[in-house]
């Protein structure tokens, strides 16, 4: 990874608690992590606001729509009524409900 000299003047005060709340053995890692923390935070607002934009209801996009299905096309076939009556790998949904109402 290639490095950059940065030279700067920061609050005395504000470098002296991020040096003790870090603890850094350089200012240069105690900069490398504040950098990364900064990145990290605004790629999860930028993941929230696409979740927001794709699962809002307000949003003209179903989410779990086929991008390649017609509008006009038949939808699949009704699902059960009873989705827990046949288990599956995990069990079966109605012992599950049972078991998380008695806890």
């Amino acid at each position: 990874m290639a490095k950059v000299r940065v030279s700067t003047t920061v609050d005395t005060d504000l470098l002296s608690r991020a040096r003790q709340a870090h603890g850094a053995t350089t200012d240069a890692s105690l900069l490398e992590a504040a950098l990364c923390a900064l990145l990290d935070a605004r790629r999860r607002v930028e993941v929230d606001a696409a979740y927001d934009r794709a699962y809002s209801p307000s949003s003209d996009a179903e989410p779990d729509a086929e991008p390649d299905a017609e509008p006009d096309a038949e939808p699949d076939a009704e699902p059960d009524a009873e989705p827990d009556a046949e288990p599956d790998g995990w069990g079966d949904l109605a012992s599950w409900r049972q078991h998380a109402g008695s806890t």
